[in-house]
């Protein structure tokens, strides 16, 4: 018989089909029988003309020997060269991306079909060809830092025996924030109280306070106050308690109503009426100062590590305040901020709670350089002080709630609406932003787009916060 050296034909990889070809044996008829080896050692139910490698095969050294058999001769065999059989190569597809292309929308990877079968999948999101830290699930929600960006996915394909292949989806749109945009305004700065409160507790309530609406000071610490106890706080006539108010603390049925103001801002008429109600208990002092210093031991039983320091004189930058400290569990201190320095009942208030940390808000024209002087000497102490009031509301908003969920805006040019509202802003954990009447300021317009806020909340009626509020115009 005369025999052939085989050779093994087709690309040495895994998953790929290595063919032998035998060569010309003689006589005509030889019958051909194949075994294929790896490194030596005969794989079994290998002994047909073709094989694929497995995983278990990679680096190792194919041979196939062919043996021929014919009767009246002897049986012959031979054996092929090696090959190297290397790691096989993925057939990839183009993943997708199905979601809206939008903050809080799923976006979900597709990776398509691969072949062979088996193959398993990592991914990695991209930010405008960066890759995104952590987003490595098939899924990614868009954040606010991805607002006008385009995202992508890496998809990597693995399977033993396999060099692995990865393939870029093409990019989405830029990535939209569009918030749910409301408002919550009455006929008249009470209604709007009122309409605040529904708002943040449609069931019951434990506590409300109440504070006049035709003044600020006292419910500036108030504000926080309501939202460290779980109430809103409602406004009322100095003299009289509106219907709609009264029917409000009827419909929360709070255990304990606390008046925030002595008799002059809350006529004993008023308080009066409102021990018909529920348990009443006024937080008033001789002076804005002290009725703030009582509201604060009132709520903050348990101490504060940081407190918010604001001028009584003004509300703008108090307003911002009180929102922002309801929101960080924080009371508001009202100072006289034209004073050289911290009085002595002050001093000895921030220390009964254990404040080491102060935020003081405004200007130096607002809170004198002397306060922060003697702040600094017992607490950490930082200033939020902008060229303006939206400037310095801004900055204050943004720092204490960076990641809020809602956002809320007051007219800067008066203070009922924002009182209510910013008891519920401290409640929600939300920053409240005062803007101006008919347009929002371009700083404060791009924090909004930084927090990116599934919803934001107008505080007041159009003749507050005009339409062009409401569609977010910024001011040029």
């Amino acid at each position: 018989m005369t025999a052939a050296t085989p050779t093994i034909t087709g690309p040495a990889r895994v998953g790929s089909t290595l063919t032998a070809v035998s060569g010309a044996w003689a006589p005509a008829g030889v019958r051909l029988e194949y075994q294929w080896l790896s490194n030596g050692k005969v794989i079994g139910k290998a002994n047909q003309k073709t094989y694929t490698p497995t995983a278990a095969n990679l680096g190792q050294l194919l041979t196939v020997t062919v043996t021929g058999t014919f009767s009246g001769y002897a049986t012959e065999s031979r054996t092929s060269s090696p090959v190297t059989v290397l790691a096989g190569e993925l057939a990839p597809v183009t993943p997708t991306i199905s979601g809206t292309s939008k903050i809080g929308a799923t976006l979900t990877a597709v990776p398509g079909t691969w072949k062979p079968a088996g193959v398993k999948f990592t991914y990695q999101w991209l930010r405008d060809n960066t890759p995104i830290s952590g987003a490595t699930s098939k899924t990614y929600v868009p954040a606010r830092g991805d607002v006008g960006k385009r995202i992508a996915v890496t998809v990597t394909g693995t399977l033993p025996g396999y060099s692995n292949a990865a393939r870029s989806s093409a990019p989405t749109v830029p990535i939209e924030w569009k918030a749910t945009i409301d408002r919550r305004g009455g006929s008249d700065r009470y209604e709007t109280a009122v309409k605040v409160s529904r708002d943040g507790y449609p069931g019951t309530a434990p506590v409300v306070f109440i504070a006049t609406g035709q003044d600020y000071p006292d419910a500036l610490s108030a504000a926080p106050a309501a939202a460290e106890k779980g109430g809103p706080l409602l406004l009322t006539l100095t003299k009289k308690l509106p219907a709609n108010v009264k029917a409000e603390i009827k419909r929360l049925a709070p255990k304990q109503i606390l008046i925030a103001g002595g008799p002059a801002v809350v006529s004993p008429a008023v308080e009066k009426e409102l021990k018909t109600l529920a348990k009443t208990t006024r937080l008033g002092g001789i002076d804005r100062y002290e009725t703030s210093e009582k509201v604060n031991k009132f709520a903050f039983t348990h101490g504060a590590t940081t407190a918010y320091v604001a001028t009584g004189r003004d509300y703008p930058d108090a307003l911002s305040a009180s929102a922002a400290a309801g929101a960080v569990d924080a009371p508001v201190v009202l100072v006289d901020g034209r004073t050289k320095g911290l009085t002595a009942d002050v001093k000895k208030q921030l220390r009964g709670m254990g404040v080491n940390k102060v935020l003081i808000a405004g200007g130096t024209a607002i809170v004198s350089a002397g306060i922060e002087k003697d702040l600094r000497a017992f607490a950490k102490t930082k200033r939020y002080a902008g060229n303006d009031r939206f400037e310095t509301s801004r900055m204050i908003g943004a720092d204490a709630v960076p990641n809020a969920k809602r956002v809320f805006l007051a007219t800067a040019l008066e203070f009922p609406d924002a009182l209510a509202g910013a008891a519920l802003a401290g409640a929600s954990n939300a920053p409240l932003f005062v803007v101006h009447p008919k347009c929002v300021p371009a700083n404060t317009m791009a924090a909004i787009a930084d927090i990116s806020p599934p919803r934001i909340t107008l505080l007041g009626g159009p003749g507050a916060l005009t339409t062009d509020v409401a569609e977010l115009k910024t001011c040029k």
